[in-house]
């Protein structure tokens, strides 16, 4: 596979910017203390000032898109087309509906080492034969979701770049080389971080300024406002989203399942998790609520509570209504009690509804991860 990065790499404005995603600085201890402030002047970033983003941060990731997005604009760097998956559509992005979550362009694609003593290492070959015995750790949510399992199962080759933690630079995928290929060939609507993202919300309430702060970090526009934003992503999300999935399920069913304790393949686990997005609970995106309608997935479980298979019905979305209304709808929704209880949520969305209603709570905000 040509490299992207191909006389930019090493030595360039763009190599500086991107290298300190990798690896931040040795000074900077990130704290994910909900009490830590955003760190502007140094190009950390993980959330707003007493609240935190939870299982996601950011370094230098506004420098590094600013530099990759110039060197696309001059001709120097080539985002590579997007080519044609094993359902006869475009391969998806992290911002395809088919692929998106209530809190979407979240988390990595790398995996990790962790020895018995707790430390953590990047695993990279190398890192391998030194830490003989560490086991590995990964997360197989939105970003390595698309770059691994989605991209295996419909035939897609996803943007790489030299991996800059390895002395032999092997091709590997990243967050921001998806967000990169996803702002340059994604199809519009594009789906950007809605304003129910629970990783955005600052207390159980929307914010403008939290959301735009995420957003930077995966190269995504601001919002100008928040009106109707959560209501037309989950328009789009019924849609455009579930057609999709659904047309994916045969290739989808032979793939394997990120998580075998929840779904019996990545279908199925698919299905769960866009059932549970849907859902009209703390920390997910209330569509039901908002648009008025039953969950248009139904799971099957087995006696375990594994999802064993899914039905989804096709059947669309209701119109818009009225700016004004819809906005007042979603006013009302963002602090009102949820109505469902999710199936088998993903540890990540469990974990950051529990984080929400402890900010609704008045409580500390726990560190979120996988």
């Amino acid at each position: 596979m040509p490299n992207p990065f191909q006389g930019l790499l090493p030595g360039s404005t763009l190599s500086a910017s991107f290298r300190p995603w990798v690896t931040p600085p040795r000074f900077f201890v990130l704290s994910m203390s909900p009490a830590t402030r955003i760190i502007v002047s140094t190009g950390m970033a993980n959330g707003a000032p007493g609240s935190i983003f939870g299982q996601v941060s950011f370094c230098n990731a506004r420098a590094f898109f600013e530099q990759a997005n110039a060197a696309i604009a001059a001709g120097k760097l080539k985002v590579p087309d997007l080519g044609t998956a094993a359902d006869g559509k475009v391969c998806p992005t992290t911002r395809d509906w088919s692929v998106v979550d209530q809190d979407p362009s979240d988390n990595v694609t790398a995996s990790y080492l962790v020895t018995a003593r707790g430390q953590v290492a990047q695993n990279t070959p190398e890192n391998a034969k030194k830490l003989a015995g560490a086991n590995p750790a990964k997360n197989g949510s939105d970003e390595g979701l698309l770059a691994i399992r989605l991209a295996s199962a419909l035939k897609c080759t996803p943007m790489m770049a030299p991996d800059l933690t390895s002395p032999s630079h092997p091709m590997v995928t990243a967050l921001p080389l998806n967000e990169l290929q996803a702002a340059a060939k994604q199809a519009a609507p594009q789906a950007l971080v809605p304003s129910f993202d629970p990783m955005t919300m600052v207390n159980g309430n929307r914010s403008l300024s939290k959301l735009n702060l995420y957003r930077s970090g995966v190269d995504q526009p601001a919002a100008p406002s928040l009106s109707s934003l959560n209501t037309t992503f989950c328009r789009n999300l019924v849609s455009l989203g579930l057609p999709r999935l659904a047309g994916e399920r045969k290739l989808l069913q032979a793939a394997p399942t990120p998580d075998p304790a929840q779904a019996t393949n990545l279908f199925t686990f698919l299905a769960m998790r866009a059932q549970n997005t849907m859902q009209d609970a703390a920390g997910f995106l209330r569509c039901t609520k908002l648009l008025n309608i039953k969950n248009p997935i139904t799971l099957k479980t087995n006696a375990a509570g594994v999802v064993v298979d899914a039905t989804i019905a096709l059947k669309g979305a209701p119109g818009p209504k009225m700016a004004a209304a819809v906005e007042a709808t979603e006013a009302a929704t963002e602090t009102a009690p949820g109505t469902e209880t999710p199936v088998n949520p993903t540890a990540k969305a469990a974990n950051a509804a529990a984080a929400l209603v402890a900010a609704q709570n008045g409580k500390p905000q726990p560190a979120v991860a996988q």
